[in-house]
């Protein structure tokens, strides 16, 4: 299977722009935002929500939960008993982080700005299929700050089913790749409820992983008992020699997360 490319925002200076505005709006109707947006204004909300920025949505306003930067890399400080390559790689991370910060903050004070010229904006919750660590509860549970006592949706449920497909893996996470009619991926669907549980996935799952829509059949006993449409997995887009054999071990992925 070819990669896929990322999904990235098409850019428009216009204050409306038919084919653009379509395109953008499918990326962020994805993620179960829909908006009345257009033009310049629609492309810097498409483009915030694509960095995976943590937003939360009211009918009128946009809410960015993230508010503080990461330290400003330290190119002096180096690991003690690290080689020189080693702290090059950390000085790296570091100012990569630094920068997407910096970009996240330029974008979310334009958008902020051009919030009041957005007539409506919000959220629909939706079905998510996971296939991989997501699918274990406490992982999920700690990705999305989920606390003690709160309920997103439904809950996880492992009774899930997405035909034509076979898993290969990259690192500790399976990819998503295209097979026969008879192969499938079984896996966990929940209800997503909050755009910031959106962001917060996608962030987790990060640019290696795209999000996308499915159809699953749900199982009960051995048995299918229903199907549903519109549901969002992350599939990958990557180079297909990325991957590997192997299916997903989740006792394996807990004790080397440990």
């Amino acid at each position: 299977m070819a990669a896929l490319p990322p999904a990235v925002a098409m850019y428009t200076e216009a204050d409306s722009d038919i084919d653009a505005d379509a395109y953008n709006t499918s990326l962020l109707s994805v993620r179960g935002i829909v908006t009345t947006a257009q033009g310049q204004s629609l492309y810097n909300l498409t483009d915030l929500v694509l960095e995976n920025c943590e937003m939360s949505l009211s009918p009128f306003q946009i809410y960015v939960l993230e508010d503080t930067p990461p330290p400003s890399p330290d190119l002096d400080a180096d690991q003690t008993g690290a080689t020189t390559a080693e702290n090059d790689e950390d000085r790296r991370i570091k100012e990569k982080e630094r920068e997407k910060y910096d970009r996240r903050l330029h974008k979310t004070y334009k958008v902020l700005g051009l919030s009041s010229h957005i007539p409506s904006i919000r959220f629909v919750s939706f079905y998510m299929f996971f296939y991989g660590s997501l699918q274990i509860e406490s992982v999920l549970t700690r990705v999305c700050k989920i606390t003690h006592g709160y309920q997103n949706g439904e809950g996880l449920a492992k009774c899930a089913r997405l035909t034509g497909w076979r898993v290969k893996m990259y690192g500790n996470e399976p990819a998503l790749v295209a097979a026969g009619d008879d192969d499938y991926v079984e896996g966990a669907i929940w209800r997503c409820t909050r755009l910031e549980d959106v962001q917060r996935i996608a962030d987790y799952m990060t640019d290696a992983y795209d999000l996308t829509y499915i159809n699953v059949r749900i199982y009960y006993e051995g048995r299918a008992v229903a199907s549903m449409s519109n549901v969002r997995t992350f599939v990958p887009v990557l180079d297909p020699l990325a991957l590997k054999d192997g299916e997903f071990d989740a006792e394996k992925f807990m004790n080397d997360s440990k």
